[in-house]
């Protein structure tokens, strides 16, 4: 028995409302031909692996492409330029601009009310999520303005 089995009897079963990547969906699922469990679990799983795989190189990709980032920026500077024009066409330009880093959560909250902001403001979905499960196992309802859904989660055991 699972742990959210009398909790999920309650909800209903989650549809993505992006209907142009399920019709999509939908094509790739004409294409298979094998439909027992096990061909399918296994293909999942060829997958999943194939897709851990790329996740990783990927990784590695944009860690080289982070060192790059502060190389060009430091050889930039040191240049005194803030562009690069590629004979080939195209170019790579700096641009500096403000980024925000939440250093109080509580200060900024208040800020946010004082300044008619609430409507504004919103959970990370991590947290939400784990309220929304916590309550459903208490037997509260969902927060308000929230509905949960019951969706499927694959779990790849290696």
């Amino acid at each position: 028995m699972g742990k959210y089995d009398e909790v999920n009897k309650r909800l209903a079963k989650f549809l993505d409302d992006d209907l142009d990547y399920q019709a999509r969906v939908e094509e790739v699922k004409q294409t298979v031909n094998e439909r027992t469990p096990q061909s399918l679990t296994r293909a999942w799983r060829d997958l999943r692996e194939k897709k851990d795989a790329l996740k990783e190189k990927l990784s590695g990709v944009q860690l080289a492409l982070t060192a790059y980032e502060q190389l060009v920026e430091n050889a930039y500077e040191e240049a005194g330029i803030t562009s690069l024009k590629f004979k080939e066409g195209g170019s790579v330009r700096l641009e500096f601009v403000p980024h925000a880093t939440v250093l109080d959560r509580e200060e900024l909250r208040l800020w946010c009310v004082e300044e008619e902001l609430t409507g504004s403001m919103t959970l990370h979905p991590g947290t939400l999520n784990a309220l929304t499960k916590e309550r459903l196992l208490d037997g509260k309802p969902e927060p308000p303005g929230v509905k949960a859904f019951v969706r499927t989660k694959f779990v790849l055991s290696k």
